[in-house]
């Protein structure tokens, strides 16, 4: 079967729920393809270097006790899945580019690994992903060429398949991420526990 995952590497529920997925998929023996398909969370921004946690600071203006309340939440619901979140040390950035180097990655199956370690980076490692540097040091990891990767990410084509990718979510009522769709059928809003998730595909056993 196929599942179609819209997510982005500044949503800390979009690993949770992959490793979710993943771990459902592996229980029930599920003859699968992932498709990971573009959303972006910050499409317009433009600074370098900001910590969530100054970005929530300064968005909803609300105080540091507050913010590690809710990155406390988040970090324990990743430990479910095996995850060690460093939240307060995350560094926001804008994804449209590295959506665009996953096109490339997708073309030589390497899209799924490419995934997980730019979210390892953002949320376990706390790098900036917008860093040339981190992305180089990340498509070297998951064996894809470097210069290859980035001369792809850059024609105008690719630019146009994360545009398809938002257009589509939006056509399908996709506003909320993660979210995914089972055999361009059946749409999956939000984040699910592993034992959802296999509730949920044993019927595409």
């Amino acid at each position: 079967m196929q599942i179609e995952i819209w997510s982005d590497f500044m949503c800390p529920y979009c690993y949770i729920g992959l490793k979710s997925l993943e771990a459902a998929i592996k229980e029930l023996n599920l003859d699968s393809k992932l498709v990971f398909r573009a959303f972006e969370l910050y499409p317009n921004e433009t600074r370098t270097g900001v910590r969530f946690f100054d970005n929530m600071k300064e968005k909803y203006n609300i105080d540091d006790y507050e913010i590690n309340l809710r990155y406390n939440r988040i970090e324990k619901y990743a430990e479910k899945v095996g995850l060690k979140y460093n939240m307060k040390d995350g560094i926001l950035a804008n994804t449209n580019f590295l959506h665009r180097v996953m096109k490339y990655a997708a073309t030589v199956d390497k899209e799924h690994a490419l995934e997980e370690e730019l979210m390892k980076a953002v949320f376990i490692e706390g790098k900036d992903v917008s860093d040339l540097n981190v992305l180089k040091d990340k498509v070297s990891v998951v064996g894809l060429d470097y210069d290859k990767a980035i001369d792809f990410a850059e024609i105008l084509s690719t630019k146009a398949l994360v545009l398809e990718d938002e257009n589509m979510a939006s056509a399908l009522g996709i506003d909320v991420i993660p979210s995914y769709r089972l055999n361009e059928d059946e749409i999956v809003l939000g984040t699910l526990e592993k034992d959802e998730w296999i509730e949920k595909l044993k019927k595409y056993e």
